[in-house]
């Protein structure tokens, strides 16, 4: 017959033509789920960061300086009614996190009551996620380029270590580690300039006391993803393709 003179496909090649006919390619999902775990940690600490200041921000406008600290979910409250306090402000706060403009009744009423205006949380938030979406494209687009499309194939685990090698990828790099130093800087100019005109944020000591830690972990966090971690051996080599 006919099919008896067609050669068989190598194992590569039949994996390539079942990525290609049946998405979701195996590779494209193992980088988004395990490779990128590091820019989703990173886009997590920038929230928690953005989230820790908006919520002792506005604790310190409905209790005062005394009360400027971490209300992250993990400490316990024994005061029932500063417990639903807290909750109904981190609520707030989540909703505030991702629109840039704040109305009366747009968000819960116990963040930002009767200030409507600028959301300078949710511009940081929205700001941050769309650098962070654009560095992860970026590398989707290097991995759809580089025909990868079964994760355990030679041809993936070479894009794996090359990525961070390629022109593409360290830009976008430079980038993240620019936009977290402007943030960051951001944060502590507006805490000067607000401190004495109003109350919507932290006052600068209160804000470095509160957050230096967790803004030096993010500078350090961006600047890593320009660092290579090459494999003892020579992975450039074209039989391990």
């Amino acid at each position: 017959s006919t099919d008896a003179c067609v050669p068989p496909l190598s194992a590569r090649a039949r994996a390539r033509a079942g990525g290609i006919m049946g998405l979701p390619l195996t590779a494209l999902v193992h980088f988004i789920a395990v490779e990128s775990r590091s820019l989703y940690l990173f886009w997590g600490s920038f929230q928690s960061l953005a989230r820790k200041i908006a919520i002792a921000a506005e604790m310190r406008r409905e209790l005062g300086d005394d009360y400027v600290q971490d209300w992250s979910d993990g400490i316990c409250i024994h005061n029932q009614t500063l417990s639903d306090t807290v909750e109904c402000v981190r609520a707030g706060v989540h909703e505030a996190m991702w629109t840039l403009h704040i109305d009366e009744g747009s968000v819960r009423h116990c963040y930002r009551h009767g200030e409507p205006g600028f959301s300078y949380i949710g511009a940081l938030n929205i700001s941050a996620t769309a650098v962070i979406g654009l560095f992860l494209l970026s590398s989707i687009f290097l991995l759809l380029k580089s025909g990868a499309q079964d994760w355990q194939d030679g041809e993936y685990l070479y894009f794996t270590w090359s990525l961070g090698h390629t022109k593409v990828h360290r830009t976008f790099a430079y980038i993240l580690v620019g936009y977290t130093v402007l943030a960051v800087g951001a944060i502590v100019v507006m805490a000067y300039m607000h401190n004495g005109a109003d109350d919507l944020f932290l006052q600068p000591e209160q804000l470095i006391k509160l957050t230096w830690s967790d803004a030096f972990s993010l500078v350090f966090g961006a600047g890593a993803f320009l660092s290579t971690h090459d494999p003892a051996f020579h992975w450039s080599d074209p039989r391990l393709r």
